[in-house]
């Protein structure tokens, strides 16, 4: 009696709510406009990904050191991390190897917890940049005499510089790539807004772990959920489209655009399955175009074409 019981609770439950979240692609591809133009996606929150466990040796250095510190070698990856940030006080002076860099981030960030922080330190002909998360270092970028080394040859390198007072400067990194705003990105329609509210923590949970350190587990998850995205988003805007007669050349031009999406995410996920793992920067660069060209562009035409026709089911906010 009791096992009935736990059975069926599980299967109304847990399991019930899974099989929900999977079925609901399947409401859509059968054209549920109720379920489309309210409720869109189950949850529209991105799932939690890993926080950073300590790497075996130095237990200072996340385990997706080396993907991260590539991303530091990268003038315009840089420039996404680190907009609408300021640099925080004097800089940190640091005597002793390179390695003190390290544990001067390391311990920045114990007595600064649950922030990122971008630390970057130049001297002479010497540069140094690094990211740091609770304790962690995520990624390091070394450079001497323009000579580049990153991840843990730039530990290595680091190992053989004395320091008697170099400067490292700390600048907290923000802890999102991108922000849901109804006034810029509100298509009018609750349930497509709810998709795209799911992209962009899709695209903010991949580059939150790519900056702490953790882009290596939660890659793979990112790609699948890309992948669904394709077949429940791009379904629901031309369903509603069709049905309420949108202009049919901005139909097809959105077309092209999905099927482009569609193809660049394919190819991210052929790379992944065939080995070549470090996609990390092209994956959350690509969203985030993405995401101002397309969503805050493109879409916010048909918005404002099913506001006009009295489909819309959401107010413009206007500052």
């Amino acid at each position: 009696m009791i096992f009935s019981r736990l059975l069926s609770f599980l299967r109304g439950g847990l399991f019930g709510r899974r099989r929900y979240e999977e079925d609901f692609i399947k409401r859509i591809e059968k054209g549920d406009i109720e379920y489309i133009l309210n409720v869109g996606v189950p949850r529209v929150e991105a799932p939690p990904t890993p926080g950073p466990q300590p790497w075996k040796e130095l237990n200072l250095i996340a385990t997706g050191f080396e993907t991260t510190s590539n991303i530091l070698r990268d003038p315009e990856a840089l420039m996404y991390i680190l907009t609408a940030t300021d640099r925080q006080g004097e800089p940190l002076e640091v005597k002793g190897t390179g390695i003190e860099l390290l544990r001067t981030a390391v311990n920045y960030t114990r007595e600064h917890p649950n922030n990122i922080y971008y630390f970057e330190g130049v001297q002479g002909g010497i540069e140094t940049r690094m990211l740091a998360y609770n304790g962690l270092v995520s990624g390091i970028y070394f450079s001497v005499n323009n000579v580049e080394y990153s991840g843990l040859r730039a530990v290595d390198k680091l190992g053989e510089f004395y320091f008697d007072a170099m400067p490292l400067w700390a600048t907290r990194v923000k802890d999102e790539l991108a922000k849901w705003s109804d006034e810029k990105l509100s298509v009018y329609v609750r349930g497509l807004d709810h998709q795209h509210m799911y992209l962009v923590n899709t695209l903010n949970s991949l580059y939150r772990s790519t900056v702490i350190g953790e882009s290596e587990k939660v890659l793979n998850t990112i790609l699948k959920r890309l992948v669904d995205y394709t077949k429940f988003h791009f379904r629901s805007e031309e369903i509603l489209m069709d049905k309420y007669n949108y202009p049919q050349d901005k139909f097809l031009r959105h077309q092209r655009e999905h099927n482009a999406f569609v193809k660049t995410v394919t190819r991210f996920k052929e790379k992944y399955d065939a080995g070549e793992a470090d996609l990390t920067l092209d994956v959350f660069k690509f969203l985030a175009t993405w995401i101002i060209n397309h969503v805050a562009g493109t879409d916010r035409d048909y918005g404002l074409y099913f506001l006009q026709i009295g489909v819309a089911n959401k107010k413009p906010v206007h500052n």
